[in-house]
C-alpha cells in the first residue's frame, strides 16, 4: 500500500470513530417529526421533500451504516461477498450512499430451517442495499407509524409479541369469547408489486429497485415479480404498511364502526362488540363477543387481502371459542371453568426447547463443563425470558427437569467408572438451600424455576414514538427486563436509558456491550459499579482510539 493510501485509510478510520452519534440521532429525529406532521396535515408534497432531505443527510447515512454493521446479519454477505467490517469501509460506504444511478443487486437465496423441520427461503441483500433500505426506512418510518393500526405489534419500535398477548388477555377478560385465528398464505412472498408502488409513500424509483432486483439461486438469476425483499431491513415495514387498515376493513364488513373511520356516535356500539384485530406482522387474531361478527368479517378480510395480492390460508384459518383455547405467537390462551383466562407456553414450544437442549448436550459430549454451560445458557435463558410474562412456572420446572436429566447423562458418559456421589460432587455444588447447582469457578447455569414471572405493562396503543418520547424511553427500560440480562437491565436504568459514551439513546434492540471503567487487566472488577452499558459501535470506537493513543 502506498503512503498516500495508508494516510487516507487512517483518516477514514479516525473520521468514523469521531462521529457524534447523539447529534446524528437528534438531527434525524427532528426531520422525522417534521415528516410525520406534514403527512398528518395532508401535505404530501412537503412530506416527500422532507424524506429526500433526510435520505441525503449525513446523520441518516451514518446511522444507516451503523445499523447494518452492528446487527446480527453483519457477518452475512450478499452476492458480492462484501462485508463492511472495518471503520474505513464504513466511512467509505457513508460517502457512497446516494440515490443517483442507484441499482439494487440481486438477493442471495438461503434456506432457513423452521421448527417443524421445513425450511423458509430468505433473500440476503448486499451490504449497500441493506444500508439504502435502512436509510430510506428512516424516512418512511414516521409515516408508517402514523398510518399504523392501533393493535399492530410486529416489527415496530417499543412494541413486542408480549404486548399483543397482553392485549388479547385484556380483551378476553372483558368478554370477547369468539376468536378468528387467521393465517395469510405466503404473505411476504406474494404482496402485489403494483399495490406497493401505488400506495407506499416513498421514492418510487428506489422502491422499484428493491422490488425488481431479482434473486440468485444456485448461481442462476431469477426475476422477482411479486413479494417484498424478505431478509432485507425494509421488508417488515413494507408488510406492515400493506396490512395497515385491516381492522377498519374488518369492522366495515361486520357492519360495525371503528374509531377514526366513521361517525363518533357509533363508537359505543363498536366498543361493545369487542371486535379487534390483534396483529403481529402477518399473523393476526380477530376477537368478538358474538360469532356472527366474525362470520361477516371474513368476507371483508378476504377482499382486503385480495386487493394486495394476498389470500387467507383456508386450512390454517379457523373460528373458535376461548373456552376451547387457541395458540398465538407460541402462547396458548384458554378460559377455564372458573372464568379465568390463563396463558401458558404451548406444548410445541416446550418440546422444541427440550429438543434443542438435548442436541447441544449430545454435540458437547467431549467439551468442558464451561463450554457446555455457555452453550446452554442462551437457549434456556432466552426461552424463559420470552415466556416469563405468562403462567410459565410449571413449564420452567419441566424444562429444569429435562436439563438436569441431560446433564446427568452427559456427566455419566464422561465418567463411566465413577459413582453417582463422585459425579455429583464433581459437577454440582451446594449454594445456600440449593443443593444442585451446575457451576464452575467462572460460569453457572441458572435454574429456570428461579426466573421471576413479570407482568407486561399495558401499552398505550395511541402513543406515538415521535411525540411521546418520555413515555417510550421509560417503556424501553421496562422492556429491557425481558430482552436483556438482569445486569444489563440494571445498568440501563442506572444510566437513565442513555449510552455514556455517545450520550445517545440506548434502544432495546440496539447491539450493546458491557464496558469496564477500570480495565480487568489493571484489576478492574466485574461488578455493576465498574460497568457501563454502551453501544457495541461506541465500545469498538473507544478501544480503537484508546489503543491508538497508547501506541
Amino acid at each position: 500500500m502506498r503512503s498516500s493510501d495508508q494516510t487516507t485509510a487512517l483518516s477514514m478510520k479516525t473520521a468514523w470513530h469521531q462521529i457524534n452519534w447523539a447529534k446524528a440521532q437528534k438531527h434525524v429525529r427532528h426531520i422525522q417529526f417534521k415528516i410525520m406532521k406534514a403527512y398528518e396535515t395532508g401535505n404530501r408534497k412537503r412530506a416527500r421533500a422532507l424524506q429526500r432531505l433526510l435520505a441525503r443527510s449525513f446523520s441518516a447515512k451514518v446511522l444507516a451504516v451503523r445499523k447494518v454493521t452492528s446487527n446480527d446479519g453483519k457477518s452475512t454477505p450478499g452476492v458480492d461477498g462484501q462485508l463492511w467490517n472495518m471503520p474505513e469501509k464504513k466511512w467509505q460506504a457513508v460517502q457512497q450512499l446516494n440515490r443517483g444511478k442507484y441499482r439494487a443487486k440481486p438477493l442471495r437465496r438461503v434456506e432457513i430451517p423452521k421448527a417443524n423441520g421445513k425450511t423458509r427461503p430468505l433473500g440476503i441483500p448486499v451490504m449497500y442495499d441493506r444500508a439504502m433500505q435502512v436509510l430510506w426506512g428512516q424516512a418512511l418510518e414516521p409515516i408508517a407509524e402514523r398510518a399504523a393500526d392501533l393493535r399492530s405489534y410486529g416489527f415496530r419500535r417499543y412494541r413486542s409479541a408480549h404486548d399483543a398477548i397482553e392485549n388479547l388477555w385484556n380483551s378476553h377478560c372483558k368478554g370477547t369469547a369468539y376468536v378468528l385465528d387467521a393465517d395469510i398464505k405466503g404473505c411476504f412472498d406474494n404482496i402485489s408489486h403494483q399495490w406497493l408502488i401505488k400506495h407506499i409513500p416513498m421514492d418510487k424509483q428506489i422502491l422499484r429497485q428493491w422490488l425488481n432486483c431479482g434473486v440468485i439461486i444456485a448461481g442462476k438469476y431469477y426475476p422477482t415479480t411479486k413479494g417484498t425483499p424478505q431478509g432485507g431491513p425494509i421488508s417488515p415495514m413494507l408488510a406492515n404498511l400493506t396490512l395497515d387498515g385491516l381492522e377498519q376493513a374488518t369492522a366495515k364488513a361486520a357492519h360495525l364502526t371503528c374509531h377514526g373511520y366513521t361517525q363518533q356516535s357509533h363508537w359505543g356500539h363498536y366498543q361493545r362488540s369487542g371486535l379487534h384485530v390483534i396483529r403481529y406482522a402477518d399473523d393476526f387474531i380477530v376477537t368478538a363477543k358474538r360469532a356472527e361478527y366474525l362470520t361477516e368479517a371474513i368476507g371483508g378480510i378476504k377482499q382486503f387481502l385480495a386487493e394486495r395480492g394476498l389470500e387467507l390460508n383456508e386450512q390454517k384459518t379457523s373460528l373458535g371459542h376461548i373456552d376451547q383455547g387457541y395458540q398465538f405467537l407460541g402462547f396458548h390462551l384458554r378460559r377455564y371453568a372458573d372464568q379465568k383466562v390463563i396463558i401458558k407456553p404451548t406444548a410445541d414450544a416446550l418440546k422444541s426447547v427440550k429438543t434443542k437442549v438435548s442436541q447441544i448436550v449430545r454435540e458437547m459430549i467431549a467439551r468442558t463443563q464451561d463450554d457446555l454451560i455457555l452453550g446452554l445458557r442462551p437457549v434456556t435463558l432466552g426461552w424463559c425470558q420470552y415466556y416469563q410474562t405468562v403462567c410459565s412456572q410449571r413449564a420452567f420446572e419441566k424444562l429444569d427437569n429435562h436439563v438436569f436429566k441431560r446433564l446427568w447423562w452427559w456427566a455419566q458418559r464422561r465418567h463411566k467408572r465413577k459413582s453417582a456421589r463422585w459425579i455429583k460432587n464433581r459437577y454440582w455444588r451446594v449454594e445456600g438451600k440449593r443443593k444442585w447447582n451446575f457451576v464452575t469457578g467462572q460460569t453457572r447455569l441458572p435454574q429456570c424455576e428461579h426466573i421471576p414471572i413479570i407482568r407486561v405493562k399495558n401499552l398505550r396503543i395511541k402513543a406515538n414514538i415521535f411525540i411521546d418520547e418520555t413515555y417510550f424511553k421509560q417503556r424501553s427500560q421496562d422492556l429491557a427486563q425481558l430482552r436483556m440480562s438482569r445486569r444489563e437491565a440494571q445498568l440501563l436504568s442506572k444510566q437513565n436509558g442513555y449510552c455514556p459514551m455517545c450520550k445517545g439513546v440506548l434502544q432495546v434492540d440496539d447491539q450493546t456491550n458491557l464496558h469496564h471503567i477500570q480495565p480487568k487487566l489493571t484489576g478492574g472488577r466485574n461488578d455493576i459499579g465498574n460497568l457501563m452499558l454502551v453501544h457495541a459501535n461506541c465500545h469498538q470506537s473507544y478501544h480503537a482510539t484508546h489503543y491508538a493513543r497508547r501506541t
